[in-house]
């Protein structure tokens, strides 16, 4: 609440004035043109922000949204099933078909006709030549003749022996060196005959048929395993190495050739067009953004020089700067002066007090001490008041 007017004095009205014209000039004009930029920023939104973003929504939908859903739904998904299933009827279904139907039942008729058979005759074979053999000879040629020279013939020729050394007694050195003669005779020709005979006419034959059967045998599966490697080889080679030459010559090679010109044709220059299109459609958009930029920048500037800058101006021009040289130089510099003047007199009223106060005391201490009196010191004459002082006096 303002004051009545019968208690305000000259300086409330003095300082009130200048503060009203400030406000005036200042406040008011940045107001205007703070409501003139908010009233344009919502016009500008309005009229030309929104209308510009729902017709970018609107243009990308188009250009970019719905073709990018129709090349999904129309080229990509049938292009993606068809490769699907190309690549199961080529690289799949035909090796499935293939372990299925000529691998599995070579396989089987392989392991039951041929490898059974061998696996068989080889096991026979071994066990022939490594262990019926030479269980045979054993029981046959060393066991049972050891058996029947043991019983009938070490055993009775021992008891003799012992009998007849009972019946000589003292003459057994005589009998010792005849029954040493006869068991080296005895075996000599008992033992070490029958042994070499069986040797010469049993083992080594036995033994010499052993390593060229299997000699033989080594050479046969020898050359069994090179037929059955050639056959499988061939097999292989019939089933699988020309059948996926012909498939890559034939079938392959023109398939990828005939993806490559579909993707390039269905995927790569429709996209490549469009994206040229896109690009084209941008670059005028933004030079068109840039000319709508430009002549919006042009028409702020205008509007701001105007609204603001103009006034500011003419503002300053006109009022600031009188109203500034008469503060200056009607309040300012008088006020200044009359400061410095004021100073100036309170310094020299000062100065003669400290005097007139120096010159006291002195004398006090004279009348009081009695020291022998000096020549007295030369008094300063007061200093004129200044000129404009002087006129000031009544």
């Amino acid at each position: 609440m303002t004051a009545p007017a019968h208690q305000e004095g000259c300086l409330t009205a003095f300082v009130r004035i200048p503060v009203r014209i400030v406000v005036l000039v200042l406040v008011v004009p940045v107001r205007v043109i703070w409501d003139l930029l908010r009233t344009g920023g919502e016009l500008l939104r309005r009229s030309v922000l929104n209308p510009l973003g729902r017709a970018l929504t609107c243009l990308g939908r188009t250009l970019v949204v719905i073709p990018a859903v129709w090349l999904y739904e129309a080229v990509l998904t049938p292009l993606g099933h068809g490769l699907r299933w190309l690549g199961r009827a080529v690289f799949v279904t035909p090796w499935v078909a293939l372990g299925r139907h000529v691998i599995a039942p070579l396989s089987r008729w392989l392991y039951s006709t041929l490898l059974t058979p061998l696996g068989h005759a080889l096991r026979w074979l071994a066990k022939l030549l490594f262990v019926s053999l030479w269980v045979a000879l054993w029981q046959y040629g060393i066991a049972a003749p050891g058996r029947w020279l043991y019983r009938w013939l070490l055993t009775p020729l021992g008891h003799g022996l012992r009998w007849l050394g009972q019946m000589l007694g003292a003459g057994g050195a005589v009998v010792g060196r005849a029954l040493v003669a006869a068991l080296k005779f005895l075996g000599t020709w008992l033992v070490l005959a029958p042994l070499g005979v069986l040797w010469a006419f049993v083992l080594e034959p036995a033994g010499r048929g052993i390593a060229w059967l299997a000699r033989h045998l080594g050479t046969a599966l020898a050359a069994t395993a090179r037929g059955l490697w050639t056959a499988l080889k061939w097999t292989g080679r019939t089933l699988v190495v020309i059948p996926a030459g012909w498939l890559y010559e034939a079938v392959l090679t023109p398939l990828g050739r005939g993806i490559a010109w579909c993707v390039t044709t269905l995927l790569v220059k429709p996209v490549v067009w469009l994206a040229r299109e896109i690009g084209a459609a941008l670059g005028i958009c933004w030079q068109v953004a840039g000319y709508v930029s430009r002549a919006l920048g042009r028409a702020l500037k205008w509007l701001a020089w105007n609204a603001l800058g103009r006034p500011v101006a003419w503002t300053y021009r006109t009022v600031m700067t009188p109203l500034g040289h008469w503060l200056r130089d009607d309040i300012w510099r008088p006020a200044k002066r009359a400061a410095k003047e004021v100073g100036r007199t309170t310094r020299e009223a000062l100065r003669s007090a400290r005097t007139a106060f120096r010159d006291t005391r002195r004398d006090l201490w004279r009348s009081l001490v009695g020291t022998p009196a000096q020549a007295p010191a030369p008094v300063r004459p007061p200093k004129t008041a200044p000129p404009l002082l002087e006129k000031q006096r009544p």
